[in-house]
C-alpha cells in the first residue's frame, strides 16, 4: 500500500506564543496531513436534529464544540436543486446547508487556531450541484474566504501553524461529484478539491464488531488506491442496515480504537491515520486517542 513518507518540518514561527491547534501546541508545527482529526461519519444525521434512524445522538455543532474537526456530509437535491444536507432520502431527514455553514463559520471566528477538514458525498456527478453547494458556501460571509486551496496535487501539505497564520483553515474534498479532471470540464471550484485523489480508506460496509476486530481485513485499504496519497480514513462504525448504537459502544472504547490504529498503520507500512471516522461520536473515548496519536506522532516526526 501507498505510505506517506516522512517530510522535513520547515522552521516556521507562529505570530501567536502559546499557541494550542487543535487541541495541542504540538500539532501547530506538524503538516495537516500528519495529525489524526476526530472525524463525524454522517454528521448531519443526528436525534438532536430529527432524523430517523440517525447515525449520532449529539449535534455537528455539539462535537464540533467537544473537539471533533472534521465531518462528512451527504448532499442531496431536495428538488429543483433544494440542496439539503440529507442521509440518501431528504424524508428522513435534513439540514439547512446555509445554517450548517454560518454555525462553523461563527466557531471558527470564535477559535482562531482551529482547522476543520469537510467532506461531502455529492448526490450526483454533476458540476451544477457542485457548482450550487459553493454558491451556498459564498452566501455565509467570510466562508470562502477562509477555504484553504492545495493548488498542486504532489506538493507538501502545508503546516497547520501556516494555514493558521493565513486564516486558511477550512479545507475541503467531495467524492461522488466530478473529478474535475476533464480539462473540457469548465466551472468546478478550486476550493473543493476531489476526495480520492487525495485520499486512501478501508471499505465502510463493517456488517458486525466482529468485521472490525477482524484486523487483517478491516485494516485493509479498500478506497483511493493506485498512486501516493496524502491522507489515510479509517473507517470505525458498523453498519447493519441501520446505524448500530450498541457497536458503538463497543468498538469506540479506547483499548478498541488504539489497537487497530496501531495494526493498520503496521499492516500498511507504517502509514499516518488521518481521520479516525466515528458513528454516535459522544460514545468511548474518540478525543483521548486522537490526542494521544498526535503526541506521539510530534515526538516522531519533529
Amino acid at each position: 500500500q501507498e505510505s506517506v513518507p516522512l517530510l522535513d518540518h520547515p522552521s516556521f514561527a507562529p505570530s501567536e506564543t502559546n499557541r494550542i491547534c487543535n487541541g495541542l501546541d504540538s500539532n501547530c508545527y506538524l503538516r495537516v496531513n500528519e495529525i489524526m482529526f476526530a472525524t463525524m461519519h454522517n454528521a448531519m444525521s443526528t436525534k438532536e436534529d430529527n432524523f430517523i434512524l440517525p447515525n449520532h445522538i449529539l449535534t455537528m455543532e455539539k462535537a464540533l464544540a467537544a473537539g471533533y474537526r472534521a465531518f462528512m456530509l451527504d448532499v442531496c437535491d431536495c428538488g429543483r436543486l433544494d440542496l439539503q444536507f440529507c442521509h440518501g432520502v431528504c424524508f428522513a431527514g435534513t439540514r439547512e446547508i446555509i445554517d450548517v455553514f454560518q454555525n462553523l463559520i461563527n466557531f471558527l471566528n470564535k477559535n482562531s487556531n482551529e482547522v476543520v477538514i469537510l467532506e461531502f458525498q455529492m448526490g450526483t456527478s454533476s458540476l451544477d450541484m457542485l457548482n450550487n453547494l459553493f454558491d451556498r458556501m459564498a452566501s455565509v460571509d467570510g466562508f470562502v474566504d477562509m477555504m484553504y486551496v492545495h493548488k498542486d496535487k504532489i506538493a507538501d501539505w502545508p503546516v497547520m501553524n501556516e494555514i493558521i497564520d493565513k486564516n486558511k483553515r477550512i479545507i475541503a474534498f467531495q467524492h461522488n461529484g466530478p473529478s474535475c479532471k476533464n480539462e473540457y470540464l469548465i466551472g468546478c471550484p478550486s476550493q473543493i478539491h476531489y476526495w480520492w485523489d487525495y485520499t486512501i480508506a478501508t471499505r465502510f460496509d463493517f456488517a458486525s464488531v466482529d468485521d472490525i476486530l477482524d484486523f487483517p481485513k478491516s485494516c485493509l485499504i479498500h478506497y483511493g488506491k493506485g498512486g501516493s496519497k496524502s491522507f489515510f480514513n479509517l473507517n470505525h462504525f458498523i453498519t447493519d442496515l441501520i446505524p448500530n448504537q450498541s457497536a458503538a459502544v463497543a468498538i469506540n472504547t479506547e483499548e478498541v480504537i488504539k489497537t487497530r490504529v496501531s495494526v493498520c498503520s503496521e499492516l500498511n507500512d507504517g502509514i499516518s491515520l488521518n481521520f479516525l471516522t466515528v458513528d454516535f461520536w459522544n460514545s468511548g473515548n474518540i478525543l483521548n486517542v486522537v490526542d494521544g496519536y498526535n503526541e506521539a506522532q510530534s515526538k516522531l516526526l519533529r
